[in-house]
């Protein structure tokens, strides 16, 4: 069972979290945003947060994702499966004038979009860290001192959001701007969600019953 909840719960966890990370990318209304694991539990949370901030999204997921962040309010969408070696060429084609985005916020833990994250960037764009990669801890490849300084490039951490930021993103679901995309599975399905996550399938949240 899939369903759509305005809930609470999902904005003072996930919800906060990619609002801030949007605060800080420094984007302003009408600017190109780009987030990898759009349809992810966050992800698909940040493109409506970032839709509902006025900006321009583009989602990068997995293929089987693509109408999730559609859905949620991505302008463009590009699954990493299918676009392979050429996904910074087709984001940055999309991009006004083809000069990249204000902003890539990266919600998935996965080294790889982190290491095209910084050529999908615009002069004086900004790469927000949200996602933390599992296995070895590695530098973020792509991220070039000659290429940040000519282009003024920013990377940023994010962890969480304030108080105050708390209680915004409590509005957004109160007038259902943002809702939560979540199904539900009995404890005896956990492997095969597990499953799901492990090779980047899972779209939205999923609620295990232990009754």
């Amino acid at each position: 069972m899939t369903s759509l909840t305005n809930s609470s719960a999902s904005q003072l966890c996930g919800g906060v979290t990619v609002y801030s990370a949007l605060r800080k990318s420094g984007a302003s209304s009408g600017d190109w945003v780009v987030i990898p694991g759009a349809g992810g539990g966050l992800g698909h949370l940040a493109v409506q947060t970032a839709k509902s901030m006025g900006h321009r999204v583009i989602g990068i997921d997995h293929s089987s994702k693509k109408q999730l962040a559609l859905d949620s309010g991505a302008e463009a969408f590009f699954g990493f499966d299918t676009s392979g070696d050429n996904l910074v060429k087709d984001v940055r084609e999309v991009t006004t004038g083809g000069l990249g985005a204000k902003a890539v916020i990266v919600v998935t833990a996965s080294n790889a979009a982190y290491a095209t994250a910084m050529d999908m960037l615009r002069f004086r764009g900004t790469l927000v860290c949200v996602g933390i990669p599992e296995g070895e801890a590695v530098p973020i490849a792509g991220a070039k001192a000659g290429q940040m300084l000519q282009k003024e490039l920013r990377i940023v951490g994010s962890a969480v959001g304030s108080r105050a930021e708390a209680i915004e993103c409590l509005e957004l679901a109160r007038r259902g701007v943002v809702k939560m995309h979540y199904r539900v599975e009995p404890k005896e399905k956990l492997e095969s969600v597990f499953r799901e996550m492990e090779e980047g399938k899972l779209q939205g949240r999923v609620v295990v019953t232990l009754d």
